[in-house]
């Protein structure tokens, strides 16, 4: 999807293709590394061989889009969102030292302001964002088709061994691409 034409502002917008992360940090037993993504506080549980984290995190950070600078792309001078996460995976992958990233079902599901791409200036409202996808497979198990339209808006995201490493969101590559600058690698 290039173009989007807005419900609410009857407007046709350019959808913005965006990534977010990394995420550095990893459960560790008796350590926080404040990252959302990894944090070791939150429900564990297990079944069997079955074994699932399960966290929530919510609060209001700035918005660097600024509703002056940004009039359409701004949600306002702060960002609200909630944020679920469960990790579910098998004990005996977990506790197996030697296996540094066990496979995993990943379920994730964010409630946050307007994206700026979407041009709803500060109108009420929020994306409601769900996935629900495995961690820890090989690429080569990964359908091609799915990397190629992966790899169709971001070349390499898939098939390249090394990652970004500046911190980025959405917010962050959106003001970027409008400002003519690359992503952030």
């Amino acid at each position: 999807l290039e173009h989007w034409r807005n419900p609410l502002t009857d407007q046709m917008v350019k959808v913005y293709h965006y990534r977010g992360g990394p995420s550095g940090g990893h459960f560790t037993v008796g350590a926080s590394s404040g990252d959302v993504y990894s944090s070791a506080n939150g429900r564990w549980s297990a079944l069997g061989d079955q074994l699932w984290h399960s966290s929530a995190n919510w609060g209001e950070r700035p918005n660097p889009l600024t509703p002056e600078e940004w009039p359409l792309a701004s949600s306002g001078k702060t960002v609200l969102g909630s944020m679920s996460l469960t990790f579910a995976g098998r004990i005996s992958e977990v506790a197996n030292r030697a296996n540094h990233a066990p496979a995993g079902l990943q379920i994730w599901t964010n409630t946050t302001a307007w994206m700026p791409w979407m041009e709803m200036g500060q109108r009420p409202g929020f994306n409601l964002w769900r996935w629900i996808g495995a961690k820890g497979t090989p690429a080569a198990q990964v359908p091609a088709e799915l990397i190629a339209a992966a790899e169709s808006v971001w070349p390499g995201y898939v098939r390249s061994d090394s990652t970004w490493q500046t911190p980025t969101s959405g917010r962050l590559d959106y003001v970027r691409a409008v400002k003519g600058l690359p992503p952030t690698r």
